[in-house]
C-alpha cells in the first residue's frame, strides 16, 4: 500500500520508483566501514587540508580527551557533535587543523587515592609530594590508546584523522613556564607594561590580601589565578593596573597559634596572662 500510494499520489504524475533496495540489503555498518578504508586509501582528510592550507585559518578550541580515564558515550555523542562544526567550517571556505592535547588533570588523584588508601592531604603529606606527584604520573597515559582508539574511530566518524602526537607526555609543563617566567624576568615583562600603561586610565581591583599568620593553601592559589585573570584582562583592554599586597594579619591565625602553643582555652586565659603580653606574642 505504501508502495502504491507513493508512485499514484506522492509522485503524480506518474514515476517510477525503484523499491528493490530496502533497509533490509543494506549493512550500514560495513558499508561505513568501506567508505572509511576508501577514505584512508585516497588520504582524503590530508589532501583536503593541503588543498586548503592558503584558506583563513578557523580555531576551534575544544576540552580534550582524558589520557586518564576509559572515554564513554559522552564523549563519542559531544566528539561528534563537535566534528559538524570543523567540517562545516572547511565546507565554507576555511583552513582546519586538527590537533588533540590530551587533558591530564583532576582524574589521576582519584585513582591513586584509590589504589593507595590516601583519605586526605595529610596522608599526601606523609608520603611527600614528590613520591605523590611521581605515583600520579605514572597513571597519566594509561587510557591513551584506547582514547585515541575511539577518537579516530568512533568519535569522529565519518573518519578525520587527528594528530595525537603532541602529548603530554612530551610537554613538560613545569618546565616550560619555569622557562616562561625567567625569560619575563629577564626581560621585567611586568615592570615595563606598567610603564608603558601609566598614562592610562587606572583599574582599581580591590582584593582580600594574604594571611602573614597561616600557610597558603589550595584555595589561595585557586581564588588568586581567577582573580589574576581580571586584572590581566584590565591591563589588555586599556588600563593602567597597579598591583600593591599588603597582609592580612587579623583574626584566627595568629590567635588561633598562640593559643594552641601556650595552651589558652577563653578569655580568662588570657585575661591572667595580660593583654599586652598576649598582643606580644601575638605579634
Amino acid at each position: 500500500m505504501a508502495t502504491n500510494t507513493t508512485t499514484t499520489t506522492t509522485t503524480t504524475p506518474s514515476t517510477p520508483i525503484d523499491f528493490s533496495i530496502t533497509g533490509e540489503t543494506i549493512q550500514f555498518g560495513n558499508n561505513e566501514k568501506d567508505i572509511l578504508a576508501y577514505w584512508k586509501q585516497i588520504n582524503a582528510f590530508e589532501t583536503s587540508n593541503k588543498l586548503s592550507k592558503d584558506r583563513p585559518r578557523y580555531t576551534f578550541y575544544d576540552g580534550p580527551p582524558f589520557a586518564t580515564g576509559l572515554p564513554h558515550y559522552g564523549h563519542i555523542l559531544a566528539g561528534t557533535i563537535k566534528d559538524t562544526v570543523t567540517r562545516w567550517a572547511y565546507q565554507t571556505g576555511h583552513y582546519v587543523e586538527r590537533r588533540f592535547g590530551w587533558d591530564c588533570h583532576g582524574l589521576p588523584e582519584y585513582e591513586i587515592d584509590k589504589t593507595l588508601g590516601i583519605k586526605g592531604p595529610e596522608d599526601v603529606a606523609k608520603m611527600g609530594i614528590a613520591t605523590y606527584n611521581d605515583h600520579c604520573r605514572k597513571i597519566v597515559m594509561r587510557y591513551a590508546d584506547m582514547a585515541t582508539n575511539t577518537t579516530t574511530t568512533t568519535t569522529t566518524t565519518p573518519s578525520t584523522p587527528i594528530d595525537f602526537s603532541i602529548t603530554g607526555e612530551t610537554i613538560q609543563f613545569g618546565n616550560n613556564e619555569k622557562d616562561i617566567l625567567a625569560y619575563w624576568k629577564q626581560i621585567n615583562a611586568f615592570e615595563t607594561s606598567n610603564k608603558l600603561s601609566k598614562d592610562r586610565p587606572r583599574y582599581t581591583f580591590y582584593d582580600g590580601p594574604p594571611f602573614a599568620t597561616g600557610l597558603p593553601h589550595y584555595g589561595h592559589i585557586l581564588a588568586g589565578t581567577i582573580k589574576d585573570t581580571v586584572t590581566r584582562w584590565a591591563y589588555q583592554t586599556g588600563h593602567y593596573v597597579e598591583r600593591r599586597f599588603g597582609w592580612d594579619c587579623h583574626g584566627l591565625p595568629v590567635e588561633y597559634e598562640i593559643d594552641k602553643t601556650l595552651g589558652i582555652k577563653g578569655p580568662e586565659d588570657v585575661a591572667k596572662m595580660g593583654i599586652a603580653t598576649y598582643n606580644d606574642h601575638c605579634r
